[in-house]
């Protein structure tokens, strides 16, 4: 397991930092006025996905439908999957093509479902509760009206909200979908920039942000801090550049919220050291990070391509891990000096994997070396991993250039997500 530098603890501080500054600005938006509603999906996000209840509809719609139309399992399977292709949800094909009421029979699979382990989260009432005394609160969920009443009352939060906007509101049209955003809009009355949404789905959390909504990714507790499940793409995943911010504890977030939105001051006996939920997700990333086989290739490069001594070259991908990690707190891609990337791409990385390696962990391209300012003087016996991948990347390519192309000479590097940060790691 890779020891924590100082230096990589003081950046990943900062990246808490900035998450808890996020979450003050969307408090000062809340006390200012200026966000007026907050909308939570219902499923994953007000209570654990680990409850089972997403596992369990899907089967129940293939048996009900299977018994309705007098069709083995396999057959009604088949169906359903090209209706819900078609129409974007299986139950209006079956009122399509076979005149099935698609309300009666959805509730009728609600009403199968077991909703014994459907339990709220400890203290969820109460942050809800603090919170509904400065916003209106709402759900939209791609689920039908009876399904959230009982899934708001096995909470006991049903009394806290103003709304639910369910499928029969939307006439099926279903989330990520804009026009499931829009009915949502005109329910409430509030433009998108006066809500803050929360959602355990990814994608979901994109088409909100797309459109001006305060989004919150919600972790639905399947997967470990700091990686998020996509439920509907059975993917793990990392918090997205277009999300406000994201948590992976719903009721701490939205009391920390609304205390904020109450007092906007900082408190004093907060300070900017890491917690020790913050020291877990950070260790739990670079475990995650060094376990790839990238690290073990680079490592390969190094000692029989470059004859770098094999100590050498664990120093090194510790080096590497960290840059990752240090990377991955931020919303942008830090850009190194040119000549640098190339020594990097040429002399060390296989860059598919290396590629691949960013959209499953980060979802997104990490570039990879740090600017020549990060780089330390010091010698083979240093611990600095970044220093010595330079010094390996010179010696293979001669000295490189230190020139960093400018705006007019690169204008490719103002585009979103791909942008020139500043990060000081000593």
């Amino acid at each position: 397991m890779i020891r924590l530098s100082d230096h990589l603890q003081r950046n990943v501080q900062r990246r808490f930092s900035m998450r808890d500054e996020r979450i003050g600005q969307l408090a000062s938006q809340i006390a200012a006025g200026d966000i007026r509603v907050a909308v939570f999906d219902l499923d994953g996000t007000l209570y654990s996905s680990v409850a089972g209840m997403e596992r369990q509809i899907i089967p129940a719609i293939q048996s009900l439908a299977s018994e309705m139309l007098s069709l083995p399992v396999s057959e009604t399977i088949s169906l359903l999957s090209l209706y819900k292709e078609k129409y974007g949800h299986a139950v209006v094909g079956l009122r399509e093509h076979h005149n099935i009421d698609p309300y009666a029979f959805t509730e009728s699979v609600y009403r199968s479902l077991d909703t014994s382990d459907v339990v709220p989260y400890e203290g969820l009432r109460d942050a809800l509760s603090c919170l509904a005394d400065k916003l209106r609160l709402f759900v939209i969920t791609n689920s039908g009206r009876y399904h959230g009443r009982v899934v708001l009352e096995c909470l006991g939060i049903s009394d806290l909200f103003e709304g639910v906007v369910a499928f029969e509101d939307t006439g099926f049209a279903l989330k990520p979908s804009k026009q499931a955003y829009m009915i949502l809009r005109e329910r409430v009355g509030v433009s998108y920039r006066e809500m803050i949404y929360f959602d355990d789905s990814v994608r979901n959390i994109q088409t909100a942000s797309q459109i001006g909504m305060h989004s919150v990714l919600v972790s639905n507790q399947i997967v470990s801090p700091p990686l998020f499940w996509e439920m509907h793409l059975g993917i793990e995943h990392v918090e997205p550049s277009y999300a406000a911010t994201s948590t992976h504890n719903v009721v701490e977030f939205i009391g920390d919220l609304a205390r904020r939105v109450s007092n906007p001051a900082p408190s004093t006996d907060q300070d900017m050291t890491l917690c020790e939920d913050d020291h877990k997700q950070l260790k739990s990333k670079v475990a995650a990070i060094q376990r790839e086989e990238l690290c073990a290739g680079v490592i390969f490069r190094l000692t029989t391509r470059h004859n770098v001594e094999p100590s050498v070259a664990q120093k090194m991908v510790k080096g590497l891990a960290e840059y990752l990690v240090i990377l991955s707190g931020y919303e942008g891609v830090l850009h190194p000096p040119y000549p640098i990337d190339i020594a990097w791409h040429e002399a060390l990385i296989d860059t598919h994997r290396y590629a691949d390696l960013c959209n499953r962990m980060f979802g997104r391209f990490l570039h990879h070396t740090p600017p020549t300012e990060w780089r330390a003087s010091a010698d083979s016996s240093s611990d600095n991993g970044i220093g010595l991948t330079l010094n390996v990347a010179e010696s293979h390519l001669g000295a490189l250039d230190k020139e960093v192309w400018t705006d007019e000479q690169a204008p490719w590097m103002r585009r979103p997500y791909f942008v020139q940060r500043t990060v000081h790691i000593r």
